[in-house]
């Protein structure tokens, strides 16, 4: 190449090596170098393995992030825009970043955004014996919840016989799911047999993410690996078994989390936040008809132009909770959908915080229609939530809408350059990449 001043950037996903079938990602990290200038033969080496390790701690409860957006930007003559970002859902439980050097001609920020929720599963063991270590197969309303106890059985591979034979009724029922993870068709059958839960395994030995697909789960659906699974069949073969959890199936709040930096990242980092330092809102749900889980999707906009999305979620309605947001100068923007593909999705304004700050949002109140008055050659006029247009509450209507992708393991956004000027609208500047949903 010819000799000059460079940008060099990349995101490294590390397979679980513990995974037998390969799926699994153990590790997401985001290497760069915002400014290397070559003036002779030069070997540049970035290696993930020395990476620093990022985390979040919400001082005021306990969390578990289900979200994380590692994403850069990297501007020169206030013209030019490169930017990127990758999305881990909360199948992955280790996030990386080195940034060596700083950026003379231009500016370049690297930054993580975060969601953190209630901690879904704090405990599940056996009664009188060893903790299990289950991973919950979705995020929605249907999953164990408070304080409970229920006894054990094993029904095979799940089949509606073998669920019939064990006796599921009002139990847990242990039972072989494929290597693919799914559990709809399993929990759908052990729902007829009326079980209180599904505890899914693998033959595969190693961890695994255990998956329901879209929509609320039938009834509560967990995936433990292999070699806990053989202890509860040697277990069962002795006797009754009785499964104790302490477990919360809808989390009463959520945290919005960004944390930009333009300098380097050269060591760990523990990004410790306090509710008081945050801008809160209440935000009440109301449910179209019936209770359900929406579909839940967070953008995040920086200054500088970057433009970048959350892993998507679910919100129980009708409910309430409280949502904190980082104060300062990024940009969040809520869609809300009932249903996918096809539902009615709402949409906020894009919206910073100031520390301290508090507000109240209503979503989905009333019933949202066109509407035009009578007795007039003028232009329909807009009604309270009409497609398209504000409500009195600020918040845009979308009308029904298509989606695309599904939520993988990881969401991959390419890097893309925007070369644009700085005009207009910044949220027009930068074209997020394609989504990529292995797994």
């Amino acid at each position: 190449m010819r000799p000059g001043a460079y940008f060099v950037s990349g995101f490294v996903t590390t397979p679980d090596a513990a995974d037998a079938t390969g799926g699994m990602t153990a590790s997401v990290g985001y290497l760069a170098r915002p400014q290397v200038d070559v003036t002779k033969d030069t070997t540049l080496v970035l290696d993930a393995r020395k990476a620093h390790r990022l985390r979040v701690e919400t001082a005021d409860r306990a969390s578990e992030s289900h979200s994380t957006t590692l994403a850069f930007g990297r501007t020169w003559d206030g013209t030019w825009l490169h930017a990127g970002s990758v999305t881990g859902n909360r199948s992955v439980r280790t996030y990386l970043a080195d940034v060596q050097g700083k950026a003379r001609d231009g500016d370049f920020e690297f930054a993580s955004f975060w969601r953190a929720y209630a901690p879904q599963l704090e405990k599940l063991s056996v009664v009188g014996g060893a903790a299990l270590h289950p991973r919950t197969a979705g995020t929605g309303s249907v999953n164990l919840d408070g304080t409970g106890e229920a006894a054990l059985v094993d029904a095979g591979t799940g089949t509606p016989d073998e669920l019939r034979a064990a006796g599921v009724a009002g139990k847990i029922a242990l039972v072989e799911a494929d290597d693919d993870g799914y559990l709809y068709s399993l929990a759908r059958d052990a729902k007829a047999a009326g079980a209180k839960a599904v505890l899914a395994h693998r033959r595969t030995a190693g961890p695994w993410q255990p998956s329901i697909g879209f929509g609320q789960a039938p009834v509560p659906s967990l995936g433990i690996e292999a070699d806990e699974a053989a202890a509860l069949k040697s277990a069962l073969a002795k006797g009754a078994v009785t499964l104790r959890w302490k477990a919360t199936a809808v989390s009463p709040f959520v945290y919005n989390l960004a944390f930009p930096e333009t300098g380097p990242v050269v060591s760990d980092r523990t990004y410790q936040v306090r509710d008081k330092k945050l801008g809160t809102v209440t935000a009440t749900y109301e449910a179209m008809g019936v209770a359900a889980d929406y579909v839940d999707t967070m953008v995040m906009a920086r200054p500088y132009g970057g433009v970048f999305s959350a892993a998507g979620d679910s919100v129980a309605v009708p409910g309430k909770r409280t949502e904190y947001y980082s104060a300062g100068d990024t940009a969040w923007t809520r869609y809300l959908s009932s249903s996918f593909p096809w539902g009615k999705a709402m949409a906020d304004q894009a919206r910073t915080y100031t520390a301290g700050s508090k507000r109240a949002e209503n979503w989905y109140r009333g019933i949202p229609a066109p509407s035009a008055p009578r007795g007039t050659r003028r232009q329909p006029r807009t009604g309270r939530g009409a497609a398209g247009q504000p409500d009195r509450r600020g918040t845009r209507l979308l009308g029904r809408h298509r989606t695309h992708g599904h939520p993988g393991l990881l969401r991959r956004h390419r890097q893309h350059e925007a070369h644009q000027r700085r005009q207009g609208d910044r949220r027009d500047r930068v074209a997020v990449g394609d989504v990529q949903c292995p797994g």
